[in-house]
């Protein structure tokens, strides 16, 4: 895995000369993959995906709830190159009837989470799958392909298309890999703090002096040296540093749940309008909507705010 340094190193890998951002090319085939060294079971990332994408589950009965789903044997999906890049599993939520299927990466360089789909189910006793794109399959029974629809592809009319699909990788840039693998690595390191927290650290309810009302654990920070003095003890002392002119708005400002760092990074970005960059709203409540529906497409819900895995603004 990846240390903090090497991941900041791979996203900035994009050249710019004299304004022009200059995508840099795969110099062979074994660029296109990652590492496959991951610090959870590809299980384990299954059922949080699973888990995150039905919204039906509560983080403080996380582990509970992931034994709760129940994922079929592992499903090898090769790509153009006849390179095992992904898994596929079938599962079922019995306790919900829930059934469906997901596609997780087995290295660094692809999406972590490709493809969750509920109400319908892989066919898992051919002999190999090949997985070109998204719902794209082709699986072989010893003398020909299936699509998932049932139709029937030729080995000769298969190789053709394999071919073409090969040449279409060799493409890629190493740009657009490595912010792919900065993605999946964050998502990683933080699934695997998610399933390392102790209870403790799940059913944080106290609220502390310098909180928002209704505010606990580390949300609704209104006054940061109160809420330091009160929850870590001691004297709180400032000794040297940059302040920024930054609105001082909380999460109660935003009709959410569980909206801490969207909040900090509508902040952010409201600062930086301040300072000149006028692409970016006037209004925080505008901001916040933007901010919001980045998040939900990288896997936000109110219920499960710890899974939230990267924003990318």
């Amino acid at each position: 895995m990846l240390t903090y340094q090497e991941q900041l190193d791979t996203a900035t890998t994009t050249t710019e000369i004299s304004g022009r951002i200059i995508e840099e090319s795969i110099t062979s085939i074994d660029d296109i993959y990652g590492s496959r060294d991951f610090p959870l079971a590809l299980t384990t990332i299954a059922q949080i995906a699973v888990a995150n994408h039905i919204e039906e589950f509560d983080i403080n009965n996380l582990n509970e709830d992931l034994n709760s789903i129940d994922l079929s044997k592992p499903i090898e999906l090769f790509d153009a190159n006849n390179h095992h890049t992904f898994n596929a599993y079938n599962y079922i939520i019995k306790d919900i009837g829930i059934n469906g299927y997901v596609i997780i990466a087995t290295h660094t360089k692809a999406p972590l989470i490709k493809e969750i789909k509920t109400g319908v189910t892989l066919p898992e006793s051919f002999l190999k799958t090949f997985y070109l794109s998204e719902g794209e399959f082709y699986q072989f029974d010893g003398s020909s392909y299936q699509t998932l629809n049932n139709i029937k592809v030729t080995i000769d009319d298969f190789n053709i298309l394999i071919e073409e699909r090969a040449k279409a990788l060799s493409n890629l840039t190493m740009n657009l890999l490595n912010s792919i693998e900065l993605d999946t690595i964050s998502m990683l390191n933080n699934m695997a703090y998610l399933t390392n927290l102790t209870d403790d650290e799940y059913t944080v309810q106290k609220s502390y002096n310098g909180q928002d009302k209704n505010a606990y654990g580390y949300g609704g920070i209104s006054n940061i040296s109160n809420y330091l003095k009160d929850r870590y003890g001691g004297t709180v002392s400032y000794t040297s540093g940059k302040t920024l002119s930054m609105q001082n708005f909380t999460m109660n400002a935003f009709n959410s749940k569980n909206h801490c760092a969207l909040t900090a990074i509508t902040r952010v970005l409201m600062y930086y309008r301040a300072e000149g960059y006028t692409k970016i709203d006037k209004s925080r409540a505008d901001v916040f909507k933007k901010v919001l529906a980045k998040a939900k497409k990288h896997g936000y819900t109110e219920k499960m705010v710890h899974l939230q895995l990267k924003l990318t603004i």
